[in-house]
């Protein structure tokens, strides 16, 4: 559980692309779990955001590379989130649903772009080269902590 708890919840260490692969498939799993059940799918989404983060930072940091792009992304992403949140209470009453629709073109567009980027970004740490050996972040990386 403590292999778990580290890929998933903490920025610190090293993962190879095999383990950054599958982690990334059980975070989108849960999240698609998760969004069958309407309200608590999409709080649910917001906190997978955390370990998405961590992943890619560890695969980023096996590269040789800060994780800033993966906190950034992953803020700017909630931000965008809390925001459609708000535009979606504000859809509910009838006496705003025009303030509601008025607002959604900029966070559409914005947060369409972070997508981009930000699924730009998990292709790149999927595809690049580890560094060999120990570099700033670490010596070995961590496997997957669960066999299939």
């Amino acid at each position: 559980m403590s292999d778990l708890n580290t890929l998933f919840l903490s920025t610190r260490g090293r993962i190879g692309r095999r383990t950054y692969w599958l982690a990334l498939a059980v975070l989108f799993v849960a999240n698609l779990i998760a969004s069958l059940i309407p309200v608590i799918g999409a709080i649910a989404a917001l906190t997978l955001l955390w370990p998405a983060a961590c992943v890619i930072s560890k695969r980023l940091h096996d590269m040789g590379r800060s994780s800033w792009p993966a906190i950034g992304i992953t803020a700017t992403s909630a931000l965008f989130g809390l925001v459609a949140a708000v535009i979606g209470l504000l859809a509910t009453n009838p006496a705003t649903v025009g303030v509601a629709l008025a607002m959604t073109a900029v966070p559409v567009l914005l947060g369409g772009l972070v997508a981009l980027v930000g699924l730009a970004l998990v292709i790149w740490a999927g595809v690049a080269a580890s560094d060999a050996g120990a570099n700033r972040y670490g010596v070995e990386t961590l496997a997957f902590p669960l066999r299939f």
